[in-house]
């Protein structure tokens, strides 16, 4: 929209994270020890009128999460709700129809780590960890699989040798395990129409630093 002049005030105790749409406003709160997520409809369907004058509805919980478990920073497009769940056995990708009762889970795993999503359109952006690398993924929301690679760096994990010192790796088909650690980190994503947005942590000397770079789709 033209100018920057407030349109509306949301009360969110505990927010930390949020993600805006034409049409929703959601954001993911700390709560009773645990993360919970909450979706607020704007626009003239919404029932209600915030502060400033903009139409909002009161607050919807659309999920939670107690402790270990965590779910991630909110996407939002149009409708459309994405956000990254996990537990300390899973981790999964899901897609929520704001308004409505409709959840998917888009991708899980059980052994690596899948986080951070973000969406636009129909194609949405997540982050995938193994004990060897970092992956910025990118997936249609219909579609399979894990979706394509579009920037890749080595996990911040250290893997061993996978023999002892002073003896020789066995005959075998399983390829070497790749070494290479990073400093970095892969955090929060954000998709545009030709490039995607991404987050990296740097760890040094008890400090974190944050930078943000993109890459082509």
């Amino acid at each position: 929209r033209r100018g920057l002049r407030e349109q509306a005030r949301v009360a969110a105790p505990g927010a930390d994270a949020l993600a805006v749409s034409q049409f929703w406003f959601a954001y993911r709160a700390r709560e009773g020890g645990g993360d919970v997520l909450r979706a607020i409809r704007i626009g003239s369907r919404s029932g209600g009128i915030g502060a400033g004058g903009l139409p909002l509805s009161d607050p919807a919980t659309v999920a939670r999460a107690q402790g270990p478990a965590q779910l991630s920073r909110p996407g939002v497009y149009g409708a459309t709700l994405v956000y990254g769940r996990s537990t300390p056995r899973s981790s999964s990708i899901v897609h929520r129809v704001l308004g409505t009762r409709r959840k998917t889970t888009l991708i899980g795993s059980r052994r690596w780590f899948v986080s951070n999503p973000s969406i636009l359109g129909r194609t949405f952006a997540y982050v995938r960890t193994t004990n060897e690398r970092q992956q910025l993924r990118l997936r249609r929301l219909a579609g399979g699989g894990k979706g394509k690679v579009v920037f890749s760096m080595p996990a911040t994990s250290f893997r061993d040798r996978d023999h002892e010192r002073g003896r020789h790796r066995l005959p075998t088909l399983v390829p070497k395990p790749d070494r290479s650690r990073s400093n970095s980190a892969m955090w929060s994503t954000a998709l545009a129409r030709d490039r995607v947005y991404l987050t990296l942590l740097r760890q040094a000397r008890g400090r974190v630093a944050a930078r943000i770079i993109r890459v082509g789709r």
